[in-house]
C-alpha cells in the first residue's frame, strides 16, 4: 500500500512540476474538437460574412468570436499581414454540416487569376489549445500542394511552423488537427498558407479551455489514486480491529 501512494504522489508531483516545453503538432486527423466553430449568426454590419474579414461564432446562437482573414500572401518576417488591397482578397463563410465553412468568393472552376486564396487566418477571441480544419485545394492540373500552418501563442512571440508542416494535401476534403501543447499552453491564433489556391476551408473546431475534459488529466489520475490508496488502509484497519474485538470476545 506504501507503494501505491508513494507512486500517486510521484505522479501527482511530476504532473505538477513539469515545465511547458511542448510543440504544436500538425497531422492527418480527422477526429473534431470539443467546439464546432459556425457561421456568426450576428448581423452582417456587424459581422459581415463576406470580405477580407468575416466572422465565426462558437456556439449556434448570437455572437462572432472568431476572425478569419483571407490573403493572398502573407509576411511572416514582420509577423503581420499584407494588409493593402493588393494581398488582401475576399472570403465568403456559411454554415455547412453544422460547421463554418470558408470560400474564396471569386473562386472559378476553370482556374485562372480569380483563383487567388492562399493564406487563412484563424483568429479566436476564447482560448483554446487544439484547432482541428478541412481543406480543400484547386491544384490546377497537379496531384497535391504543400501546406503550411503556423501558429502563435497567447503568451507571446511570433509565429511558429508546426511540427510535420508543411503537409501534402490534394484536392479532397483532407482534414487535420494542430495538438500538443503542454499544459497551460494556449493558441492565439493559427495561419494556413498553401502552395496551390484554396477552394475551400471547412470543418473548423477548436478545444477550448474552459469546456471540461472527458478524460481525466495525469494530476487528476494522481489524486484518484491517492484517494484508492487511502480508501483501501481504512478498510484494512477496519478490518484488523473487527478481528480483535472477535479475539477478546
Amino acid at each position: 500500500m506504501r507503494r501505491v501512494l508513494m507512486t500517486a504522489l510521484a505522479a501527482a508531483t511530476l504532473a505538477s512540476a513539469t515545465p511547458a516545453f511542448g510543440a504544436a503538432t500538425l497531422n492527418y486527423d480527422n477526429t473534431n474538437q470539443n467546439t464546432f466553430i459556425h457561421a456568426s449568426k450576428d448581423d452582417t454590419s456587424v459581422a459581415p460574412n463576406v470580405g477580407q474579414l468575416v466572422y465565426g461564432n462558437t456556439n449556434t446562437i448570437s455572437g462572432h468570436d472568431v476572425a478569419y482573414y483571407g490573403f493572398t500572401a502573407y509576411d511572416l518576417a514582420q509577423n503581420q499581414a499584407y494588409n493593402n488591397t493588393n494581398y488582401g482578397t475576399s472570403i465568403s463563410i456559411t454554415d455547412g454540416g453544422g460547421f463554418a465553412q470558408i470560400f474564396d468568393t471569386d473562386f472559378s472552376s476553370q482556374g485562372g487569376p480569380t483563383n487567388n486564396l492562399y493564406a487563412v487566418l484563424m483568429d479566436p477571441t476564447p482560448l483554446f489549445n487544439a484547432y482541428s480544419f478541412s481543406i480543400s485545394l484547386d491544384l490546377q492540373g497537379n496531384a497535391t500542394a504543400n501546406m503550411f500552418v503556423y501558429y502563435m501563442l497567447s503568451s507571446g512571440g511570433g509565429w511558429v511552423m508546426a511540427t510535420n508542416s508543411p503537409l501534402l494535401t490534394g484536392g479532397s476534403n483532407g482534414q487535420f488537427s494542430l495538438t500538443g501543447l503542454d499544459a497551460g499552453q494556449t493558441f492565439d491564433k493559427v495561419l494556413i498558407t498553401t502552395m496551390a489556391p484554396i477552394q475551400m476551408f471547412k470543418q473548423n473546431s477548436i478545444n477550448l479551455m474552459n469546456v471540461t475534459p472527458s478524460v481525466p488529466e495525469p494530476g487528476t489520475w494522481a489524486l484518484m489514486l491517492l484517494g484508492f490508496g487511502g480508501l483501501g488502509m481504512t478498510l484494512r484497519r477496519r478490518r484488523n480491529k473487527v478481528a480483535k474485538l472477535l479475539q477478546i470476545a
